[in-house]
């Protein structure tokens, strides 16, 4: 019987994943947010009236037609269907996490800011944008699931994540690009940055063939496929394994959790 089956009445407690099984998971009923400026006309005025509504990813209920949903949406089956989101040298996928805690609800807002972050249960995402940094080229999807690492170390694991946020690092001394021909580890901001980059964010980019980011830095492209590299103007070339720096995996198994 679904736990949170009080809050659709309308469908049967019994009923799995809304009678969808083909299309929609849900093993045990709890929440992620996708919220939404909902737009309706009123029949007597014929104005227009706003309302901030939510979607539950994996509720088996249809999603709306908003373009921010539908984006936040493919992005998170692109992470779940994928199995990203481990922590390197842990049995801890973030995603599941986050999606499998009753207690609490990752909360994805949409922003058209160029920067995406993340506050305690809170994530302001663009699905429009990915980075580039240097050889790396990064997509929407990729910096949503940085975004949930931040939320999982603050409800998860929060003593260590206040460390390693007030562990703030060195300025570079070379430019960063210098730094992305030659990774020294700086350029990260703060030990959190550079937990959540090396253990979560380039296995996940590693297992779907991109070149991880080697700091914190960056520019944003935009792109019209959130869970891809590719561009209303191109597909960039993906990239292997083979193509990492041959101790890129030997510098980042120096950081602990």
């Amino acid at each position: 019987m679904d736990p949170l089956s009080s809050k659709y009445p309308f469908i049967s407690p019994y009923t799995f994943v809304a009678n969808k099984p083909i299309v929609t998971i849900d093993p045990d009923g709890k929440e992620i947010r996708i919220y939404y400026e909902k737009k309706t006309i009123n029949e007597e005025t014929g104005e227009t009236v706003s309302s901030n509504e939510y979607y539950v990813y994996g509720s088996g209920l249809e999603v709306p037609n908003d373009e921010f949903v539908l984006n936040t949406v493919a992005s998170l089956d692109y992470l779940v269907n994928n199995e990203l989101g481990n922590i390197k040298g842990t049995e801890i996928n973030v995603v599941d996490a986050l999606m499998n805690n009753d207690q609490l609800h990752a909360n994805i807002h949409e922003t058209n800011k160029k920067v995406n972050s993340a506050l305690k249960d809170d994530i302001d995402f663009n699905p429009s944008l990915g980075l580039m940094n240097g050889s790396s080229k990064l997509p929407p999807a990729i910096l949503l699931l940085h975004e949930l690492g931040h939320v999982w170390g603050f409800n998860f694991d929060f003593k260590r994540f206040k460390q390693r946020q007030k562990a703030t690092l060195p300025a570079p001394l070379e430019p960063r690009e210098t730094i992305r021909s030659n990774w020294d580890g700086e350029g990260y901001d703060n030990e959190d940055e550079r937990f959540v980059i090396d253990r979560i964010e380039t296995p996940a980019a590693i297992k779907m063939g991109f070149i991880p980011r080697k700091d914190h830095d960056g520019e944003k492209y935009p792109t019209d496929c959130p869970e891809s590299i590719c561009t209303p103007l191109e597909v960039s070339q993906m990239h292997t394994i083979e193509n990492l720096p041959k101790d890129f995996f030997k510098k980042i198994s120096k950081i602990n959790l």
